[in-house]
């Protein structure tokens, strides 16, 4: 554990040959693992392949939880999300030489797809899945996949119904249907 003069750092755990390991950066409130120089909350980073790892051992048949959890206000005003609020995603993202630093390639957004607490029900949290990539040559990610509240898998950009493909049960009725009315 090293006490820092600078003003940013605030503690630094260092290896046995004096390189950093941990960085905690104060003014900014970041925390980094393998970097001095961390770009956001928390920051890890090494030259080699990196994992990380939730373990729990427990006699119960609960599950290890990785939860992304989202509020409107602050922390000490929390409001109610909105229909249409992204409530977490997970990007993948690579280096381009060209551009010169990471870009994304595609993402998992999960959001709001619905209205929160409709009717009273404070139990009532309607969510869609949203998965997007890049197409080659592209810069910005493009849905391509959504799993909406009512459990149907729509696949294509839903710009516009007739553009979908949807799979799920039609009119109420537990069904296979694949649908297609869009011109290609």
């Amino acid at each position: 554990l090293v006490p820092l003069s600078d003003s940013a750092t605030a503690i630094q755990l260092t290896n046995a040959a004096g390189t950093a390991i941990v960085n905690v950066d104060s003014i900014n409130e970041r925390v980094g693992i393998g970097t001095i120089s961390p770009s956001d909350t928390l920051h890890v980073a090494k030259d080699s392949r990196l994992s990380v790892y939730f373990v729990s051992h427990e006699n119960s048949a609960d599950p290890t939880n990785l939860i992304l959890r989202k509020t409107r206000g602050t922390q000490a005003t929390p409001l109610a999300v909105q229909d249409g609020d992204s409530l977490g995603s997970v990007s993948f993202q690579g280096y381009s030489a060209l551009a010169g630093f990471n870009r994304t390639a595609c993402s998992i957004v999960g959001a709001v797809d619905g209205e929160p607490d409709s009717s009273g029900d404070s139990s009532d949290m309607p969510g869609r899945l949203v998965f997007n990539t890049v197409p080659n040559g592209g810069s910005a990610l493009i849905e391509r996949m959504r799993i909406d509240n009512a459990g149907n898998l729509l696949i294509g950009t839903p710009t516009s119904q007739a553009e979908k493909m949807t799979l799920g049960a039609i009119g109420g009725i537990n069904s296979f249907c694949i649908r297609n009315t869009g011109v290609s």
